[in-house]
C-alpha cells in the first residue's frame, strides 16, 4: 500500500470533508453526521429508488469518486481497507429519506456483507425498504465449481452502480432495480493481472491483500500476450452468447503507466475482433485497490435488457465512465 502523508486513521473523513468543500454544488455531508464518512449528492431524490455504495477506505476513487448524477446517490467509506459501519450505511439511507427504497451495492467481503445486512435490518425498523446487491466479479477468487456468491468483488461494481442508477432514474421499482442489477452481476467478470518486470512474469488472480496468484505465466509478457490470455480467461468464465454484447473496462493499477491501460484495451479489442467483438471500452484509473504493476480487466456480457441501462456517460473528478 502507498504510504499516506495524511493520518490514515482520519483520511477517509478528511477526504469526504474536502470533497464536500471543493465541490459544494455536487456533494454534501449531513450536518449531524455521526462519523463524517457519509457523502451525499447535493441534490437528493427521495421520490425514487436510491443507490447507496459502501467500501473500505484508502482506495479512491472507490467509492467517493462514484458519487453523482447517473451514478450513486450516497457513498460511505470505512477506515483504510475496512468496511464502514452498519450505522454509517443506516445514516445515509435515513438522510436520503427515500420511501421507494434503497439498493445497497458493495464488494462481496465478509465485513461489507455483515454491515450492509445489519443496516437493512435497522432500516426495516424505520419502514425504509432496502435490497442488497453484492459485487462478485473477481473470477479467480474462488474455484470454478464454487457458486458465484462465494466470490469477492473488485472493480465491476462500477457497472452495477451505473445500471442501478439508470434503472432508478427510469422510475423502476426497488425489486426491478435489484433484479436487473443482480442479473448484471451474474454476467460480469474481472481478472486481476499483475506483472513482475524483473523476471518478465504475468500473474493472474493475485489478491489486493497479498493473496498469492492463481497462476503465473512466463511466455505472455507482452501487450498482445496479456490481451490474449485475459480475453481467454474472461470468456471461459462468462461464456458469452450470440445475443449478448461485451462491455469492457480496463483499470490500471497504481504503479502502471496511464497510457498502458489504453494500449492494452486496444490489444484486447483486436484479440476479440474475430470472436466475440467488444461493443464499448472504458480505460483509466478506477480504484486504488492494488499497489502494483498491472491491470483489472472487466467484461460485462449485456443482453438487450441490460444494454438499455448502459447508455450515457458519468464524469467525476478523476475519470469518465
Amino acid at each position: 500500500m502507498l504510504p499516506y502523508i495524511s493520518d490514515p486513521n482520519t483520511s477517509t473523513k478528511e477526504l469526504a470533508r474536502i470533497l464536500a468543500s471543493v465541490y459544494p454544488d455536487r456533494f454534501q455531508i449531513p450536518s449531524d453526521s455521526c462519523n463524517g464518512r457519509v457523502l451525499l449528492r447535493r441534490t437528493l431524490c427521495p421520490d425514487r429508488v436510491n443507490v447507496i455504495v459502501s467500501s473500505g477506505g484508502g482506495c479512491h476513487p472507490l467509492s467517493y469518486g462514484y458519487l453523482g448524477e447517473g451514478m450513486a446517490d450516497a457513498c460511505i467509506n470505512g477506515n483504510q481497507r475496512c468496511a464502514p459501519s452498519a450505522y454509517d450505511i443506516y445514516e445515509a439511507a435515513l438522510k436520503i429519506g427515500s420511501l421507494s427504497g434503497n439498493l445497497l451495492i458493495y464488494n462481496n467481503y465478509m465485513g461489507d456483507y455483515l454491515n450492509n445486512d445489519l443496516a437493512v435490518e435497522l432500516l426495516s425498523l424505520e419502514n425504509i425498504p432496502c435490497r442488497l446487491c453484492p459485487a462478485t466479479d473477481d473470477c479467480l477468487s474462488a474455484p470454478p465449481d464454487v457458486p458465484r456468491s462465494e466470490r469477492g468483488g473488485l472493480i465491476g461494481m462500477l457497472y452495477l452502480i451505473k445500471i442501478a442508477a439508470s434503472c432508478a432514474e427510469s422510475g423502476l421499482s426497488l425489486e426491478e432495480t435489484a433484479r436487473i442489477s443482480r442479473k448484471a452481476n451474474e454476467r460480469m467478470s474481472t481478472l486481476a493481472v499483475t506483472m513482475d518486470y524483473d523476471r518478465e512474469l504475468i500473474h493472474l488472480g493475485a489478491g489486493f491483500s497479498g493473496e498469492p496468484p492463481v497462476s503465473t505465466h512466463s511466455d505472455r509478457f507482452s501487450m498482445d500476450g496479456i490481451a490474449d490470455l485475459s480475453y481467454d480467461v474472461l470468456c471461459k468464465d462468462l461464456k458469452p452468447s450470440a445475443r449478448e454484447k461485451i462491455y469492457m473496462m480496463v483499470s490500471r493499477m497504481t504503479l502502471t503507466h496511464p497510457e498502458d491501460a489504453y494500449i492494452l484495451a486496444g490489444y484486447i479489442k483486436q484479440a476479440a475482433a474475430s470472436r466475440y467483438p467488444i461493443t464499448r471500452i472504458n480505460a483509466g484509473f478506477y480504484t486504488n485497490l492494488f499497489h502494483a504493476q498491472g491491470f483489472l480487466i472487466t467484461f460485462l456480457c449485456a443482453d438487450q435488457e441490460l444494454e438499455q441501462y448502459l447508455h450515457g456517460s458519468f464524469y467525476s473528478d478523476t475519470f469518465s465512465f
